[in-house]
């Protein structure tokens, strides 16, 4: 009698010690898988040697926005001068789902708006497109680098 109260009580306690682990475990995990936002600022300075040894002068800053959806907003905001001299406006959004493959971001559904006061020329800056892949990388604890084929650029997070 006393060898089953004694078996009783070893089974009550392993399943209860199982039932604990299974939960503090799936606790674990949906704390593990929360996705903070990443919202960063860079600057962006380009001179280029055009025909004519005139210059051609970019100077734009880029907010980079991803949220916990895997929905990115990059904002650009800045100057083109062009081989004539002329300054003209840049002002662009790039939205685009983003689906993760390790450290890798690859562009999906991507749109482009163009504000009515952006009259600098379509090729002004590097373009993501479709089927992109953006590369982010953690320098320091504030300081990402974020590449695409086109351009790199450390980001500042912002708080």
């Amino acid at each position: 009698m006393l060898i089953i109260k004694v078996r009783r009580r070893i089974v009550f306690i392993a399943i209860v010690l199982l039932i604990a682990f299974l939960l503090s475990m799936s606790f674990f995990l949906k704390i593990s898988s929360y996705k903070k936002t990443l919202m960063c600022q860079a600057e962006a300075k380009i001179k280029l040697t055009g025909n004519n040894n005139n210059d051609i002068r970019k100077e734009y800053n880029v907010y980079f926005y991803l949220n916990d959806k895997n929905r990115a907003l990059v904002l650009v905001n800045g100057i083109y001068i062009g081989e004539d001299g002329v300054p003209l406006t840049i002002r662009r959004v790039f939205s685009f789902d983003a689906i993760w493959s390790s450290y890798h971001l690859v562009v999906r559904n991507i749109a482009i708006d163009k504000n009515i006061n952006d009259n600098a020329p379509d090729n002004a800056i590097p373009i993501l497109g479709e089927n992109d892949v953006i590369k982010i990388e953690m320098l320091t604890k504030y300081t990402y680098l974020i590449s695409t084929v086109q351009s790199k650029m450390a980001c500042n997070i912002r708080n």
